[in-house]
């Protein structure tokens, strides 16, 4: 369908300066970005071209942890597909990839928040529950998944420990980090067998659950660790160092009681959710005025909704809340856009605004972080996702 461009805008990009007077031109049959940036010269001269003077444009925003999809709106237990508790405390052989109804509702929210890339896991009922995976909030869905398996999930703390009484597993830290580590001794016990076998050209039977820890142990994926207190958190890192695994930590609310441990050891915080009230003791650092700490301390953060703990429409209020404790208006922009992306090791396709990557961004009315702008447009891949006159709100 050729070439398409925006012109005038305010174009926050993710990877250059800001531009008062920008330009997004993009190829309309590959959804990529040919060029982000300031000369009108770059436009060629047959390109359908919108004029967006007085609107600010921001990359699409990334829910680096959600169960969109997995645990649906609306539809109660028959569309609750968190975790599998019925088949010990250890389900790496899951995939949140095999449970996704793109039909739920959740995924329209998404796109009325903005937020048009979401990683999906697995429950944090389990040491370990499943492997993850990314996807864009709409399009085709043979066409969605970024990554069909873009990690493993594990859990550590009271979660875990409480839902032990349908595993019949560890009820304890300790016995939870153990449980972790003999799944992760057997599958190098099971990798040395395997080899083996292909040396031998002996039969061999692969087991799905040891080949997606594999992955992790091949740092191939990380192993991302629902971790809110400082001791658990701790507990993940001896785990990475035991093991040499890349982790992520989901959650951490306490981490700033670890900074020098996470700043020295380059390990990212998908950060949240911080907007509920203190439900347990795990919670009771819950709020937004450690994020700025952590940035300025080099750790790696993005914002989360937990969807569905925070509705995910509102990712961007997270930001906006992250802002009014004192971090910069454009790390509150980044929070939600590229450095989800680099966390999840997407940022070459998602996250800025730049050459080569997808054509994916939003259109406001004005500073995304006032309370009177209006979100105009969603596009996904060049092609307009959710537009504002268009989508009405939907009443269930």
């Amino acid at each position: 369908m050729g070439v398409k461009a925006i012109v005038n805008a305010k174009i926050v990009s993710c990877f250059s300066s800001i531009m008062d007077k920008g330009i997004i031109l993009w190829d309309d049959d590959s959804g990529k970005i040919l060029y982000c940036g300031e000369d009108l010269k770059n436009i060629p001269k047959q390109a359908e071209i919108s004029d967006l003077d007085g609107c600010i444009i921001t990359p699409g925003f990334i829910d680096a942890h959600t169960h969109i999809g997995i645990q649906e709106s609306v539809i109660g237990s028959a569309g609750d597909d968190l975790s599998e508790n019925h088949l010990g405390a250890v389900t790496p052989f899951i995939n949140a990839a095999d449970s996704i109804n793109f039909n739920d509702a959740a995924f329209d929210d998404a796109l009325s928040g903005g937020v048009t890339t979401v990683s999906i896991l697995t429950g944090s009922g389990l040491a370990i529950s499943g492997t993850g995976c990314i996807v864009k909030t709409a399009g085709d869905i043979e066409n969605r998944f970024i990554s069909e398996i873009s990690c493993l999930k594990g859990a550590l703390g009271e979660i875990p420990k409480n839902e032990s009484k349908y595993t019949s597993s560890a009820t304890s830290r300790g016995g939870n980090i153990s449980v972790i580590r003999d799944c992760f001794y057997k599958a190098i016990f099971y990798s040395e067998n395997k080899e083996m076998a292909i040396r031998n050209n002996t039969p061999f039977l692969k087991q799905p659950g040891y080949e997606a820890v594999c992955e992790v142990l091949k740092g191939n994926i990380p192993f991302r660790i629902h971790a809110f207190r400082s001791d658990d958190i701790l507990s993940a890192i001896k785990l990475s160092e035991e093991f040499g695994i890349n982790i992520i930590i989901e959650h951490g609310l306490d981490a700033v009681e670890v900074l020098n441990q996470l700043s020295e050891k380059g390990i990212p915080v998908c950060f949240g959710t911080a907007l509920s009230w203190r439900y347990s003791n795990e919670t009771r650092n819950t709020g937004y005025s450690t994020v700025p700490v952590l940035l300025n301390n080099g750790v790696k953060t993005a914002l989360i909704t937990d969807h569905g703990c925070t509705p995910i429409e509102h990712l961007l209020l997270l930001a906006q809340l992250a802002v009014k404790e004192g971090v910069s208006w454009e790390d509150g922009i980044k929070l939600i856009t590229i450095y989800p992306a680099q966390i999840l090791g997407i940022d070459n396709r998602v996250g800025s605004l730049k050459e080569g990557n997808d054509t994916d961004f939003n259109v406001f009315s004005g500073d995304p972080f006032h309370y009177t702008t209006k979100l105009k447009k969603v596009y996904i891949n060049g092609r307009e996702a959710w537009n504002t006159d268009r989508n009405e709100k939907r009443w269930y």
